[in-house]
């Protein structure tokens, strides 16, 4: 069957690419690790220079089936973006929550915007898409900065792609899809990292954080992709040679491991993250 993969889609919306990425599947020596208090997952940063800033950003994994008790709620956002780790960078982000509902599970699609200029454009906490998606369909999402000739101006061009279960996604067997765009907040682009997560997502009470019990997922496995710089260079994020440094990230709640991740052998050659849920909370 045709497969039809994020970086595929991410060709069809850019206008010069670079050759495919190259490395089989050998891992990034570049890597480093972290730990966080709400996400596990990979994050790409570039330098600061103007040709090496993040272009785009795309994840493909298959929706999470959660596990839920009696009258249990909580919550796990799988997603990709480009921004927010860098202060003062617009995050742009989608992807689909997993969620237990007073004890009954729940499947969101969704996009989030947090801090546009003077939060004119802000969607945060997410504004839910008009379309449904079950725990094994597979999610192709791609986040693209590119230039509008007829805006004169860039813009963020979302594309989700949504197939159904199956050893892989496949063109032949597509749910839905939808693409739309949104204003960018420079004259150029200057995004500086990209972002492939498993999250629990949190509020504000005042200023402090209320985090939400993590979904009893699993294990996610993630192709995380990224664009960047006017040279469009491509590739899975932990392929050797790539133009960026990246991060993974395991998540914790103190002296407690919330959930893991290692690379392992994926689709397409290339390694994929795979994180697993230790603990709710």
């Amino acid at each position: 069957m045709s497969a039809r993969r994020p970086l595929a889609v991410l060709a069809i919306l850019l206008t010069a690419l670079a050759g495919p990425a190259t490395g089989g599947n050998t891992a990034n020596a570049a890597a480093s690790t972290m730990k966080t208090d709400n996400w596990a997952g990979e994050i790409a940063l570039t330098t600061k220079s103007q040709s090496s800033v993040i272009r785009g950003s795309s994840i493909e994994y298959q929706v999470p089936k959660v596990s839920c008790s009696p009258n249990e709620n909580s919550k796990a956002a799988v997603w990709t973006g480009i921004g927010g780790w860098v202060p003062g960078d617009t995050l742009y982000q989608a992807g689909t929550t997993s969620a237990c509902d007073n004890g009954a599970e729940k499947y969101t699609p969704w996009f989030e915007v947090e801090n546009s200029p003077k939060g004119a454009f802000d969607f945060k906490g997410g504004r839910p898409l008009p379309h449904s998606v079950s725990p094994g369909d597979w999610v192709s999402i791609a986040i693209v900065v590119s230039y509008s000739p007829s805006a004169q101006a860039y813009v963020t061009n979302f594309s989700f792609y949504v197939y159904g279960p199956g050893s892989e996604p496949s063109s032949l067997n597509t749910l839905w899809s939808q693409q739309f765009n949104l204003p960018y907040y420079s004259n150029t682009p200057n995004t500086r990292s990209s972002e492939c997560v498993v999250e629990r997502p949190f509020g504000l009470q005042g200023n402090r954080r209320v985090y939400a019990q993590l979904s009893n997922f699993g294990t996610i496995a993630m192709n995380c992709g990224g664009y960047q710089g006017d040279e469009l260079r491509s590739g899975n994020l932990n392929l050797a040679g790539r133009p960026w440094q990246v991060t993974q990230a395991s998540m914790w709640n103190g002296k407690t491991q919330l959930a893991d991740i290692v690379l392992a052998p994926g689709l397409y050659g290339v390694p994929w993250a795979r994180v697993t849920w230790k603990a709710g909370r």
